[in-house]
């Protein structure tokens, strides 16, 4: 039986990391289960996709992802031509998650879509051929007056990216 004021075939996904010793953590990672009825409050706050022809930038680090893709999903579903420069922060190779979805986006995607994972702490020895360092570095290469940012992840991130953007000329 569908729960009282919910449609049939209607899905929420949620991203939440493991804390240790966490309670809800714990609870959503290893005993809820899907179907499970709880109560959800929000959203909140203003994060949504702006009516724009600009070229976008997308920054996400951590669970910031979970936003930055729910304005993509969106913006895919209604074939969206707006090209889209899309870093994603992270610490490690295993610290990237989500790549199938954010690689199924980036082949039907309207436009141009360029996708850059940047890592913070990977060991110089692995493998990894990618962009390492602090996201704001190849930010930098693509911030301009003409494009409209988008920004989710661990503050200390957001705020050294808002100063490049700011910078960049793109307006708050």
């Amino acid at each position: 039986a569908t729960p009282s004021g919910v449609k049939e075939g209607q899905q929420v996904s949620f991203f939440v990391r493991q804390v240790p010793s966490g309670e809800m953590s714990t609870w959503i990672n290893q005993k809820a289960s899907v179907g499970q009825a709880v109560t959800v409050e929000g959203p909140y706050g203003d994060f949504y996709l702006r009516n724009s022809d600009k070229p976008m930038i997308l920054i996400a680090g951590g669970s910031g992802l979970a936003p930055i893709l729910a304005i993509l999903e969106d913006a895919l579903q209604f074939k969206n031509p707006r090209d889209v420069t899309f870093l994603f922060g992270a610490r490690t190779q295993q610290d990237l998650y989500c790549l199938d979805s954010i690689n199924r986006i980036k082949n039907n995607w309207a436009g141009t879509f360029e996708f850059i994972p940047v890592l913070s702490d990977e060991p110089e020895q692995s493998d990894w051929q990618g962009e390492r360092g602090l996201i704001t570095e190849p930010l930098k290469r693509f911030a301009g007056p003409n494009k409209q940012a988008y920004l989710c992840g661990p503050p200390p991130m957001l705020d050294a990216a808002e100063i490049i953007l700011h910078s960049a000329g793109i307006s708050p």
